[in-house]
């Protein structure tokens, strides 16, 4: 089997029914064989929507290596970040299709989820580009001085983690759950708390490949090509997709109204009213139930009595 040929006509041994779900590192294997196509379009288009943003930290980036940095790069980026949002929400929608096993037409999918996103999206990504150009100018501020104090450098790499924790939670919301901004932004912050090992290992992979794009610079820039944010996000969520489901499943971050047992039993007394409504015939059911009644008790007689009316004839 080919990664971007599928053969179904050809006969195999089929799949057990009853064989258990894959995990791991099969799991993957599993996904990104069959959706190797749709990863490399998914990672196309969101390149082309990132080419403003992608120009603006290249900028400010060349700027620091020849020691002549400026800030309107970073205060450009907060502007290009509006089209790259919706695009980084629908690849985390497609993505997660792709850990929930729900089959989609990749561009359709891509553009429809690009118009409904739009505005959660890129409101979303204005505010968390404009703490990511915090952390870039901070960054440079720190290689400009011989010495510094170990707190800052922690502070900084806590910033660095928060920014890739909220950037999952957030956009993992946008991209499957119907939610205002207050309750995604508020559910972001929960779920870093309570998101487990799973959330933890998404926010280390993310980090470990910002850092290392800050040490080797435009060296990276051909794996953004390749297929790169597009693969990375198909890793982590299929890594954080269980966690996600238990959350948003088996449990209710929404906020919640404290009622009355008045209350309470008076929307139990509406809801069997409306249920006894539901169970109750209509006059043209009773009206058929009567007729077809009638029309039985007639067949019975005639079939009761048939020599008296062979006598009338």
């Amino acid at each position: 089997m080919g990664l971007f040929r599928f053969n179904y006509d050809k006969e195999g041994p089929g799949v057990d029914k009853n064989a258990p779900p894959k995990k791991g590192i099969a799991r993957w294997w599993e996904v990104f064989v069959r959706d190797f196509s749709a990863l490399m379009l998914i990672n196309i288009l969101l390149i082309v929507c990132a080419l403003p943003c992608i120009a603006c930290l290249g900028t400010f980036y060349l700027g620091c290596e020849s020691g002549q940095p400026t800030v309107l790069p970073l205060v450009l980026n907060l502007l290009a970040a509006i089209p790259f949002g919706p695009a980084v929400a629908a690849m985390y929608r497609l993505t997660m299709q792709m850990a929930r096993d729900v089959p989609f037409f990749t561009f359709h999918e891509f553009k429809k989820a690009y118009k409904q996103d739009f505005k959660q999206g890129a409101v979303s990504m204005v505010i968390l580009a404009a703490l990511f150009d915090a952390i870039l100018f901070n960054i440079y501020l720190l290689g400009t001085v011989e010495s510094y104090p170990q707190f800052t450098l922690i502070m900084l790499m806590f910033s660095i983690v928060m920014w890739f924790a909220l950037l999952n939670a957030i956009y993992q919301q946008i991209a499957m759950l119907e939610l205002t901004m207050g309750n995604i932004w508020r559910n972001a912050v929960l779920m870093i708390v309570v998101s487990g090992w799973r959330g933890w290992i998404v926010v280390l992979i993310d980090t470990v490949l910002f850092i290392a794009g800050l040490l080797y610079g435009l060296f990276v820039l051909p794996l953004f090509l390749f297929g790169f944010f597009g693969f990375t996000t198909m890793t982590t969520n299929l890594i954080f997709w269980p966690r996600f489901e238990q959350l948003f499943i088996t449990k209710n971050f929404e906020r919640k109204q404290r009622r009355s047992a008045a209350e309470e039993w008076g929307e139990m007394a509406e809801e069997e009213e409306k249920k006894a409504v539901e169970k109750a015939p209509t006059a043209e059911e009773m009206w058929a139930k009567e007729f077809l009644a009638q029309r039985e008790t007639a067949a019975d007689g005639e079939e009761e009595n048939p020599e008296g009316k062979d006598a009338e004839e």
